[in-house]
């Protein structure tokens, strides 16, 4: 059976279409994020933390970002078949992560948000909270 290369090209460009048009749809998200718990290490011991914070994640055509009261920095993200993790690289070479459970079926996810913050020193920090898809 002979098949032109030009039906093969079409149908390539069709199945390429569908493709992205999937991704496009799967890649436009909006995370809104509420942490109001966590700890953070200071002085050789654990500390509660008092600080609590909103962060917004996008995920789109156009890459990842992270939104909070400092504006926005983009992000890695990584998402799997139970959540999805978000990474933001800093110049000083420490790494901010956050992942959400996206099998659970309630409206707000659990979420965890981890700061490796160096600055005259290690201080992690880390914050429970949940995510909300918008």
């Amino acid at each position: 059976m002979y098949v032109s290369s030009r039906i093969l090209l079409t149908m390539a460009i069709i199945a390429a279409a569908s493709v992205s048009a999937k991704a496009e749809k799967v890649l436009a998200q909006k995370l809104e994020c509420y942490f109001d718990s966590g700890t953070y290490h200071d002085n050789g011991k654990n500390e509660p933390t008092t600080e609590k914070m909103k962060l917004t994640f996008v995920v789109s055509n156009k890459g990842s970002f992270m939104v909070g009261n400092q504006g926005a920095s983009p992000v890695e993200w990584h998402s799997g078949s139970s959540g999805q993790t978000f990474i933001e690289k800093l110049d000083s070479g420490a790494v901010m992560t956050m992942t959400v459970a996206t099998d659970n079926k309630s409206k707000r996810r659990p979420a965890v948000y981890t700061r490796h913050t160096i600055f005259l020193g290690l201080l992690p920090q880390q914050y429970y909270g949940t995510c909300e898809l918008q």
